[in-house]
C-alpha cells in the first residue's frame, strides 16, 4: 500500500522501520526509486494497512496487538484502529507514534 512523505507529498512504499529512532525507511516512486528515512509523524500510513500497536501508557494491554488502519484524521492527528480481539472488534484512535506500520 502506498504511503504519503509528508514532508514532500511523495508517495512510497514502507521498506523498514528502526526501532532504535523510530523511523520508516520509504522508497519513493518518484525520482527512480530513491529511499529517504522519516520519522512517524511524517508519514500517513493508508487505510488498510497492518499495524502492530506500542508505546500506549493508558491502555497497556493492546500494546503488541496486531490492527488494521481503517482512517487518518488529519485535524486530530489519529488514526482509526480496529483491533480484533477474540469474538468483537474494538476500535482505537492513536497517535501516529503508537503504530508500526
Amino acid at each position: 500500500k502506498d504511503t504519503t512523505f509528508k514532508r514532500t507529498g511523495e508517495v512510497g512504499r514502507i521498506v523498514n522501520y528502526n526501532h532504535r529512532n523510530e523511523s520508516y525507511k520509504l522508497m519513493l516512486k518518484e525520482q527512480g526509486g530513491r529511499f529517504v528515512w522519516a520519522t512517524w509523524d511524517e508519514v500517513i500510513v493508508p487505510s488498510g494497512t497492518h499495524v502492530v500497536i506500542h508505546g500506549l501508557t493508558q491502555q497497556q494491554e493492546y500494546n503488541g496487538a496486531f490492527a488494521k488502519v481503517t482512517g487518518y484524521d488529519q485535524a486530530a492527528n489519529r488514526y482509526s484502529i480496529v483491533l480484533r480481539r477474540q469474538k468483537k472488534a474494538d476500535v482505537l484512535r492513536l497517535k501516529p507514534r503508537n503504530i508500526i506500520a
